[in-house]
């Protein structure tokens, strides 16, 4: 096993824990969606980078798709190639991107100590490639990390995605600031 792969591994079983106690201990944190006691998890990226998605059913199939089709499984998604057209370019830690849409482009480019959640992400990048990512961690991943390093980071990410999600909450139930 390589160790992308080992870093892809540990991230993803890293997240299913992370949610796993959160629904056990805080459940009302998380949005409607994501409050089960058991959520599927899909780790990929390209190498340099690790991520961890949401897998629904409908994400299942679109990933199986894409993979008979030879593509990744979320392809035009992710890039570290510092030549590709890319729509948005991350660096810097903790970043969260919401109810983006990105066509005909590459999505993100992810650079060294980047770190972001996509949350309901839409990519198009042609009509046969149309697919909807509704939660991902991703992160830069150098071969000077450790498994140790990634899982904080992880576990970083996923503590200001949470934070993140009660501010909107609280905002909703007690009213957002007037413009």
């Amino acid at each position: 096993m390589t160790k992308h792969e080992t870093f892809l591994r540990v991230a993803r079983e890293h997240t299913a824990q992370r949610f796993r106690e959160l629904y056990k201990a805080e459940a009302f944190s998380l949005p409607t969606s994501l409050r089960r006691p058991t959520l599927k998890w899909r780790a990929w990226a390209p190498e340099g980078v690790v991520g961890v998605f949401l897998e629904t059913a409908s994400t299942a199939r679109e990933v199986k798709e894409h993979q008979r089709r030879g593509l990744d499984p979320y392809p035009y998604l992710l890039t570290t190639d510092a030549t590709s057209r890319v729509a948005i370019e991350t660096s810097g830690a903790l970043n969260f991107f919401a109810s983006n849409r990105v066509e005909g482009l590459i999505g993100f480019r992810v650079k060294p100590n980047a770190s972001f959640t996509l949350w309901q992400h839409v990519q198009v990048f042609a009509p046969q490639v149309a697919y909807i990512v509704p939660l991902g961690f991703i992160l830069s991943a150098t071969e000077s990390d450790n498994e140790a390093d990634l899982v904080r980071r992880v576990g970083e990410l996923i503590d200001h995605t949470l934070e993140i999600w009660r501010q909107l909450d609280a905002g909703a139930t007690h009213g957002a600031p007037s413009a």
